[in-house]
């Protein structure tokens, strides 16, 4: 029969084989894939699968997004700024400064980085397991029907210590342009414009 003492060593050792297994996890939040064309929206990026209130935590982020051009346009980026608090910058130094946290970007792609400068112990009590690490708002400029791919570059991931996180998993999005339907009030008054059409076809015969 086993002892107490065993017990508890047997669950430690779960704990820690499971936490090792776990993959953080790179992805946008889910919500609309659709949009209509000429349209402003935004893309939340999440990280997830980290310590939540224990670590492993977050301690600095870079990666690139890549998308179609003909298809997205980057209109701005928000990152420990305004009402969205980093949880990289938990005791509030760099925010709206963005001297340690931005973004850059091109045609077809926009890069998000931050590096934390909270003390590792702060970052280990104070950081969820799950949370927002910027939005990124795109204007829709593709035509109805054309869509886009959102895939991630991850250039460099970091814990608490500055240990890189090799483990890191990464789901991608996709943006889709949606074709915007004809309202069934328009349909009323088809008819009636090709009537008016009509007659004046017909007056322009008779002159």
């Amino acid at each position: 029969m086993l002892n107490i003492k065993k017990i508890s060593t047997i669950i430690f050792l779960a704990i820690i084989s499971v936490a090792a297994n776990s993959s953080p996890t790179l992805s946008f939040r889910s919500g609309i894939t659709g949009v209509p064309s000429g349209s402003l929206f935004g893309k939340a990026i999440t990280i997830s699968g980290l310590g939540d209130f224990s670590g492993p935590s977050l301690g600095a982020f870079d990666f690139d997004i890549d998308f179609d051009p003909s298809v997205l346009r980057v209109n701005r980026v928000l990152i420990n700024e305004g009402s969205l608090d980093s949880q990289l910058d938990l005791s509030g130094v760099d925010h709206d400064l963005g001297f340690f946290s931005g973004y850059s970007q091109t045609s077809s792609s926009v890069n998000l980085y931050e590096v934390s400068l909270d003390l590792v112990s702060d970052l280990i009590a104070l950081q969820p397991s799950e949370f927002i690490l910027g939005v990124v708002l795109f204007d829709a400029i593709g035509e109805s029907g054309s869509s886009s791919d959102l895939t991630f570059r991850v250039n460099s991931f970091a814990d608490q210590d500055g240990r890189s996180i090799n483990n890191l998993a990464v789901s991608n999005g996709h943006v889709r342009i949606n074709v915007v339907p004809i309202p069934p009030s328009f349909l009323m008054f088809i008819p009636g414009i090709l009537a008016i059409l009509k007659l004046q076809r017909k007056k322009i015969i008779s002159v």
